[in-house]
């Protein structure tokens, strides 16, 4: 069997807190009296995309732009010679 590595052991040490955490909690009895909750349904609005999209779109067509630009006028001057 293999060597535990160090993020398996801090995983594993987590693992035990987590159930010595959810043992010492004590449980609830359910009340069987309690009223009955209904569930609404939310409607989430149209989602638009962030306004730093177009930014970031606008500033990578610039670089392209230029990248193309650059290419041509290095086969121009490669032309020239």
């Amino acid at each position: 069997m293999s060597k535990k590595t160090k993020k398996e052991k801090i995983i594993a040490a987590y693992r035990k807190q987590l159930r010595h955490l959810r043992e010492s909690q004590p449980v609830l009895p359910i009340k069987k009296d309690s009223p009955v909750v209904v569930a609404k349904v939310v409607t989430q609005p149209k989602q638009t995309l962030p306004n730093y999209f177009f930014v970031d779109f606008k500033k990578s067509l610039i670089f392209i732009v230029l990248i193309i630009a650059l290419e041509i006028a290095l086969y121009f001057v490669k032309l020239l010679k």
